[in-house]
C-alpha cells in the first residue's frame, strides 16, 4: 500500500501467511510497482528505491534497511518494548535519524540531558539503543540493535546534528 503522509512518500507493506515467529519476507525491487491507492493521492515513482526514506517498526522482531540517502527510523511506544529491533543500515554519513519521539514521557531538551532517557553502547561492531522512557537515567531497556556501525555513544552530539529526535 502506497500512500501520501505530510507530504512523504510512505509505503506500508502487510504480511498475511503463516508466521514460525521468526520469518523475513524480502521482495525483490522489480516485484514492486507504484500505483494509486483508493482515497489516496498518487505519490512519485522511484524506481530504484532510492532516496530518504521513513521506517517504523510494528509489533515484534522488525529488521528495518533504508538503503542509500537520508533515512529516519521511527520507534514507537506502543511496539518499541515488545522485541529489539534490527536497523540494517543506520549511517551518519547519509545523514540518517532515530527518532524515539514517541517514546520518551516528558522529556524537554531545554531542561533534561537526552543521556537520561537515550543510551547507545557498542561492542566494538554494532551499535544496541537503549531507551529510559521517563528519563530517570536507571531503567534503560534495549530496543534496537544498528548493525555494522559504532561511535554512536555521544547523544547529545547526535540530537545536536540532527541525527537523534527526542522530541
Amino acid at each position: 500500500q502506497y500512500f501520501e503522509a505530510g507530504g512523504l512518500a510512505v509505503m506500508q507493506l502487510f504480511w498475511d501467511g503463516p508466521d514460525s515467529g521468526n520469518q523475513e519476507v524480502v521482495i525483490s525491487g522489480g516485484a514492486l510497482s507504484h500505483g494509486p491507492v483508493a482515497n489516496s493521492p498518487p505519490i512519485a515513482q522511484d524506481d530504484n528505491f532510492i532516496g530518504d526514506d521513513t521506517l517504523a517498526g510494528d509489533d515484534g522482531f522488525d529488521k528495518l534497511f533504508g538503503g542509500s540517502d537520508a533515512d529516519t527510523f521511527i520507534f514507537e511506544a506502543i511496539s518499541a518494548f515488545n522485541d529489539v529491533d534490527l536497523v540494517r543500515d543506520f549511517s551518519l554519513v547519509e545523514n540518517d535519524v532515530i527518532d524515539v519521539s514517541d517514546i520518551l514521557t516528558g522529556y524537554d531538551p531545554f531542561v533534561d540531558l537526552i543521556a537520561d532517557f537515550v543510551q547507545i553502547t557498542d561492542n566494538g561492531t554494532n551499535s544496541f539503543l537503549a531507551v529510559n522512557a521517563d528519563g530517570g537515567a536507571n531503567n534503560f531497556v534495549q530496543i534496537a540493535q544498528l548493525n555494522n556501525v559504532t561511535g554512536l555513544t555521544d547523544e547529545d552530539a547526535l540530537e545536536t546534528s540532527g541525527n537523534l529526535i527526542g522530541v
